[in-house]
């Protein structure tokens, strides 16, 4: 059972504000916590809640609707979440109202069982389909103990053809008068016979990602499944010292391990994809990649966890591990 670490939170209507490329979203909220100086965040692909259950799925006949997909377990999820610590969580691949996950507002679910407040970008927003009798998304979300003062959703530069793509962005009020800025973020996935071309766009998401960081004088934290391995070319800009960006697990690690795909019960991570980066308004203090029994189960991607603080002027990236 996931245990509520907010007593009382109160919900506000949802109201979204749609633009040719920008969502802007109003977000729950809830009583904030006390200020302590320290945060741990973290980034998650939950892969809408499946994980690596042996179990099988009936059979589907072509043209209907799919029954919920027996490896979904959203309460998984949250324990995942729970016994991080995080306070504000960065996650990709979440669905609102598909058949596949049971129809459930995973957002609003995530944050019912967690009692943290939570923001929602639709990157994909059908109609009743095939994969739903009722209007359903698919995108990212921000969970915080945190109250999130604005939420936009900036739809990323994605051809016609491939997954649209986009950029979460939430100003949260982390307590003594301070503010930061978060950016969760999904780039976008190679495909057979194209992977040049996934590279060059996730390169120019990244750099459109980046004009968004650049436009605002908070302390800022990038996180998310960038879909790239470090060396990777269309990460460049982000990586290079300039960016007035630093790589968490890098400065804290150096270059190697930090691997969180896939995650599997019986097999260890062969890839680095999924990253958190913050401005020079942050020091780290350390970072982890989440491998345990629950995480080989919850999804197909590992999460990471960053410990952060606000940064006095002058600080060096890096300080001495809390604790």
């Amino acid at each position: 059972m996931v245990t509520v670490r907010r007593l009382f939170v109160a919900l506000l209507a949802a109201m979204v504000f749609v633009s040719s490329l920008t969502v802007v979203v109003t977000a729950q909220t809830a009583s904030p916590v006390p200020d302590t100086g320290d945060l741990r965040v973290m980034t998650y692909n939950i892969k809408h809640g499946r994980g690596n259950d042996d179990c099988v799925n009936p059979t589907v006949s072509e043209g209907t609707i799919p029954n919920t997909e027996c490896e979904v377990d959203l309460a998984r999820t949250a324990e995942v979440i729970e016994r991080s610590g995080a306070s504000i969580v960065g996650l990709q691949e979440v669905d609102r109202y598909w058949a596949r996950s049971g129809g459930v507002d995973q957002p609003a679910e995530l944050s019912s069982l967690l009692g943290m407040n939570q923001c929602y970008g639709a990157n994909l927003d059908h109609p009743a389909d095939n994969h739903a009798n009722e209007p359903h998304q698919y995108g990212v979300a921000i969970l915080s103990d945190y109250p999130i003062i604005e939420c936009t959703n900036t739809l990323l530069p994605t051809p016609e053809g491939w997954e649209q793509r986009g950029a979460l962005s939430a100003t949260i009020d982390i307590g003594g008068g301070q503010q930061i800025l978060v950016i969760n973020t999904h780039l976008q996935a190679g495909r057979e016979g194209a992977q040049e071309e996934a590279a060059r766009q996730r390169a120019e998401q990244l750099a459109a990602l980046l004009e968004l960081a650049e436009a605002s004088d908070l302390p800022t934290i990038i996180m998310g499944d960038l879909n790239a391995r470090p060396g990777d070319d269309e990460l460049a800009r982000i990586v290079d010292p300039t960016s007035g960006f630093t790589d968490v697990w890098s400065a804290v690690h150096g270059g190697d391990g930090g691997f969180t795909s896939p995650a599997s019960p019986d097999a260890e991570p062969e890839a680095r994809i999924d990253y958190i980066f913050v401005s020079a308004g942050l020091q780290v203090f350390g970072s982890e990649v989440v491998v345990d029994d629950l995480t080989r189960m919850a999804s197909d991607h590992f999460p990471v966890v960053a410990d952060l603080r606000l940064a006095s002027p002058g600080a060096t990236p890096v300080a001495t591990p809390v604790g």
